[in-house]
């Protein structure tokens, strides 16, 4: 197909002395478009020794924020020297290591090194959030990883009406992986809600609430409530001063 441009050139740098235009160029240009032969996971683990808990058999779920195709986070303890690795499925085969992953910015390059062979190694002992961003690049998936600290917060009526990342509402972080993150005391007995925060992500889409003594991590379009979209059983409704305690590392949650 023919595409048909001209050259602009100025004299001064806000285009304001010596505007000359060329005349018209004709291109012929070859439209093409790649071939897709990968798409994006739909699921993401991590793997390795950075609890005392985990293992290198046992392939940890991260979760996809909602209604965020190819994107992944997770609050995880990484004890100091800690190593591992990411995989699209809850088994070997498929893994990326230090030389599979794209660090997303100075503070996750300095974070982590290479450990053992192709595995990630973490300096610092702590609880982070694990993001994974993966784009289709050509034929292959690229991985992003961001490890930033672990910060999970009230929204809405049960903390002061307040919808925003305020430290009002902020969690209290355990000392390691065995302990409780314990939320401030309820100010109302309305529906709870509590989310994760992840980078800009709106808090709506890295959202959980407790179901059966477990963490559910929210999946759907939600447009009022819990209760509405999930049922009665997944809408926790705690009593005023009593607190939310979480352990990520077993995923295990209650109001008391």
């Amino acid at each position: 197909i023919p595409l048909y441009i001209r050259l602009n050139a100025y004299l001064a740098v806000d285009n304001t002395m010596g505007n000359a235009v060329s005349n018209v160029i004709k291109i012929t240009v070859k439209p093409y478009a790649p071939k897709v032969t990968v798409s994006l996971p739909t699921k993401m683990f991590i793997v390795g020794s950075f609890t005392a808990s985990s293992g290198w058999s046992v392939f940890v779920p991260l979760h996809q924020g909602y209604s965020q195709d190819g994107f992944y986070y997770g609050v995880v303890y990484l004890e100091e020297g800690a190593e591992f690795k990411l995989s699209p499925k809850d088994s070997w085969g498929e893994d990326r290591g230090f030389d599979a992953v794209t660090f997303g910015d100075e503070a996750t390059s300095a974070q982590i090194s290479q450990g053992d062979g192709t595995n990630m190694k973490n300096a610092t002992a702590g609880w982070y959030t694990v993001v994974v961003k993966t784009k289709v690049s050509g034929d292959k998936v690229t991985y992003t990883l961001i490890l930033s600290e672990a910060k999970v917060y009230l929204f809405g009526a049960t903390g002061g009406d307040i919808w925003a990342w305020d430290d009002t509402n902020k969690f209290t972080a355990p000392a390691d992986a065995n302990g409780e993150w314990v939320s401030p005391a309820f100010t109302a007995s309305t529906e709870l809600r509590v989310s994760v925060k992840v980078g800009s992500i709106d808090w709506y889409r890295t959202e959980f609430t407790v179901h059966n003594g477990e963490v559910f991590w929210r999946k759907y379009d939600m447009p009022n409530n819990w209760a509405e979209t999930m049922g009665a059983d997944y809408s926790v409704k705690p009593a005023v001063g009593t607190k939310l305690y979480v352990n990520f590392d077993t995923n295990k949650a209650e109001v008391r």
